[in-house]
């Protein structure tokens, strides 16, 4: 670490933006060549995943771009087989009146529109 220059403060500074605020839960951490820390918590300090506890889960897929920078994006509305009045609808439910006012919007395998307006 002395010969990189790379103090302690830094080292800490890079585990805290990793969310790891105890450096006893780590196992290894190494130094890219980019200057990014790469970390391997300890077995007993990784978080529990379904996995773990044999639970099954159900496909999640990836979400698909409705909206973008208040633009439709009609053929992914066509894909999953939906109307421009059916967005509306979901936007109105959520209390908003215009489609230019949404950054960005995307539907969830699951079915849920995820919604983030320009000014919220």
């Amino acid at each position: 670490m002395a010969r990189l220059n790379y103090t302690f403060d830094y080292l800490n500074q890079q585990l805290r933006q990793e969310k790891v605020f105890d450096i006893s839960q780590v196992e290894f951490a190494v130094l890219e060549p980019s200057g990014e820390l790469s970390i391997q918590l300890k077995s007993q300090n990784r978080p529990l995943t379904p996995k773990d506890i044999e639970l099954p889960t159900g496909y999640e897929g990836v979400a698909t771009e409705i909206v973008l920078d208040g633009q439709i994006v009609e053929k992914n509305l066509q894909r999953n087989g939906l109307s421009e009045d059916w967005l509306y609808k979901e936007l109105n439910k959520k209390g908003i009146d215009d489609v230019k006012k949404v950054a960005f919007a995307a539907l969830a395998t699951n079915g849920n529109l995820y919604v983030d307006l320009f000014h919220d």
